[in-house]
């Protein structure tokens, strides 16, 4: 009997993300079938304030091949526009934020993913 290799990729992935510098972390749920992907974002947690956020919000996929996902998302509320890129193969998340208020910088983050 002969076993070869197989990848096998899930098509639904739960990825915990959290940024090393801030212990800041979310919970996103990707699909990343070859014919139907989604990205969504279902909660943070803010360590320094113990607050915990539930969002459930789709976020729009601009990119993906099979090792990431690119998305951005627009916040009316806070007037930011942000862009995440998922690495699926390293398990890392980097975000940079845009606000449309000219004095705030554009705030870059990355984040490890379980």
């Amino acid at each position: 009997m002969l076993f070869l290799p197989l990848k096998v990729y899930a098509s639904e992935i739960t990825l915990s993300c959290i940024n090393n510098k801030t212990g800041f972390s979310s919970v996103y749920k990707l699909n990343t079938s070859k014919y139907f992907k989604s990205a969504k974002h279902i909660s943070s947690y803010n360590p320094n304030a113990k607050q915990k956020f539930s969002i459930n919000s789709d976020m729009r996929i601009i990119d993906s091949k099979e090792d990431y996902l690119a998305t951005i998302d627009y916040s009316q509320n806070d007037r930011v526009i942000t862009f995440k890129v998922f690495n699926l193969y390293s398990k890392t998340m980097t975000s940079s934020g845009h606000y449309l208020d000219s004095e705030i910088e554009p705030y870059p983050q990355k984040f490890s993913c379980y």
